[in-house]
């Protein structure tokens, strides 16, 4: 995922490549439709200079319009991986689009997408929209999903997909209550700060200022640790016939931030690996449930972790993981 994001040249230059039939001018910073008071003006304003998403022709935006699923898997591709864009892909415009972004469709029920591709003519809803977004991260953090407010009444397959673009800050309630309400659709002014949310929470996650002076490291010395030591950290692993080794407790004297790095490698059995981490003091809380990262990458996360008094980082002994976690810091 992280060879996915690029610079600016690149997603202009892929926007560059745009048929008309989707995109027929590139859109300048405002609209004729969309007034300087409108709530998404300076979202849109963004996502268009940065070729994300384009005006419709004649100077407008149409901001009320819904979205379909293949013109936000173009927005998303322009965002994620442009270089994977190949114009000489024969058929309707998004098809250059879907065939380098087929894998962000994997949990919106649209498999077939390949074979029948006007299924992404259909109108978007926020439930797929938030598992696109799911399958752009390499790790995602689950997160409390106690503040939506009709979380009961979301689908079990979106249920952890909910939670993470809640948590992601991504998709938020659509009311003051916090209802999440996944089967509205999607207008072109709401992708447009979805655009943004996602551009900012993806710099966020490769941007870390230095550890303070009195940062605590976590060590085999002040944890308990189930888990092989690394040349670099711990070795930790799960599997059915290997056993369990990848627990590590330890007590947080009043810190709120926790730091890692989870390097993972490649499984026979997954392509991803999974991890937690909870705060064991008390009743449990999740601050990371049941992160996906896939095998055969490197990323550091930045937990807050306040009030918790006893830590457990560890994989989930039910799933296949081959990973070290180095560098731990409670700052």
């Amino acid at each position: 995922m992280r060879a996915r994001k690029r610079g600016a040249a690149l997603l202009l230059a892929a926007a560059l490549c745009l048929p008309t039939a989707f995109a027929q001018e590139l859109a300048p910073q405002s609209f004729v439709d969309v007034p300087a008071e409108h709530w998404a003006a300076a979202d849109i304003a963004a996502a268009a200079e940065s070729g994300l998403i384009q005006g419709t022709g004649g100077g407008r935006f149409e901001p009320e319009r819904e979205v379909t699923y293949g013109e936000f898997l173009t927005m998303l591709v322009r965002l994620t991986c442009p270089e994977k864009v190949d114009s000489t892909v024969p058929g309707a415009w998004y098809m250059p689009y879907l065939y380098a972004g087929v894998d962000l469709l994997g949990r919106t029920g649209l498999g077939e997408a390949m074979s029948q591709p006007t299924l992404l003519d259909k109108k978007l809803d926020r439930y797929d929209m938030a598992a696109m977004l799911f399958m752009t991260q390499d790790g995602v953090p689950l997160g409390d999903y106690r503040a939506i407010a009709d979380w009961e009444s979301i689908p079990d397959q979106y249920k952890d997909i909910a939670a993470a673009a809640w948590s992601m800050g991504l998709l938020r309630g659509v009311d003051e209550k916090g209802t999440f309400a996944g089967e509205i659709t999607v207008t072109r002014a709401q992708a447009a700060t979805v655009l943004n949310r996602l551009r900012a929470y993806n710099a966020a996650q490769e941007t870390f200022a230095p550890l303070p002076q009195g940062a605590l490291a976590v060590t085999r010395a002040n944890a308990a640790v189930e888990a092989q030591d690394a040349a670099d950290g711990f070795y930790i692993y799960s599997g059915v016939d290997i056993g369990y080794q990848g627990k590590i407790d330890f007590d947080n004297p009043g810190y709120t931030r926790l730091r890692f790095t989870l390097a993972t490698n490649s499984t026979l059995f997954e392509s991803s690996n999974v991890f937690r981490v909870i705060d064991v003091s008390g009743a449990e809380r999740e601050f990371l449930f049941y992160i996906f990262q896939d095998s055969g990458t490197t990323r550091t996360y930045d937990v807050d972790v306040s009030g918790a008094g006893r830590l457990d980082l560890s994989v989930c002994s039910t799933c296949w993981c081959d990973a070290v976690v180095k560098d731990i810091y409670l700052y």
